[in-house]
């Protein structure tokens, strides 16, 4: 099965079964400056603890981390960079947030979502698949934007997400992909420009 028909088809019912906790009720009531909604809800955990739980019943792993990472790193930029289309991406793609809560939300870095089932031996940093990752990623962020938040560009969003510490990392494990992962979504924003 390709990324994207994972994506459109299994991804959705493969992130229904992670073990999910609300968001305490005294950080809803004061959020203060953070953007949170009512209906968030977290996974993982502190270094991401409950891996081999939420990976358990998933069949396609190699295919499910790529889109959660896919989906945090849009979810993060979004937060970030475009605080004010939030409210809108979290209305639209309702997605749990990765992390833990303390005496505030802890999120923790997508980079784990990729690291921990490698170190776990779950999965390989071979199936992780550079190419097939940006392109999927790549489609569906265009049809996002165009269908959803149409005063973001595709080329904006990309240029803003690439300049976050994770796609300049070289020393991790996972700096090769992440440069090559850069590299080939720097590519593909520039066939569109």
């Amino acid at each position: 099965m390709s990324l994207e028909t994972y994506f459109l088809q299994q991804f959705q019912h493969d992130a229904i079964n992670l073990k999910t906790e609300h968001i305490n009720s005294l950080l809803l009531r004061r959020p203060g400056k953070l953007l949170l909604d009512h209906e968030a809800r977290y996974f993982g955990g502190k270094d991401w603890k409950n891996c081999r739980e939420d990976l358990a019943l998933v069949s396609e792993k190699a295919a499910f981390v790529s889109s959660v990472f896919a989906v945090l790193c849009t979810d993060l930029n979004m937060q970030i960079s475009f605080p004010e289309e939030y409210p809108t991406f979290r209305s639209t793609i309702f997605f749990p947030y990765f992390g833990w809560q303390d005496f505030a939300p802890c999120y923790e870095s997508p980079e784990k979502i990729l690291s921990v089932p490698i170190s776990l031996n779950l999965i390989s940093l071979e199936e992780l698949n550079v190419d097939e990752l940006a392109e999927t990623w790549s489609r569906f962020l265009k049809r996002y934007f165009n269908s959803f938040i149409i005063y973001i560009s595709y080329a904006d969003f990309i240029e803003s997400m690439l300049k976050k510490s994770i796609f300049n990392e070289t020393n991790s494990v996972l700096g090769d992909f992440l440069i090559q992962l850069k590299m080939k979504l720097i590519e593909l924003k520039g066939e569109i420009e």
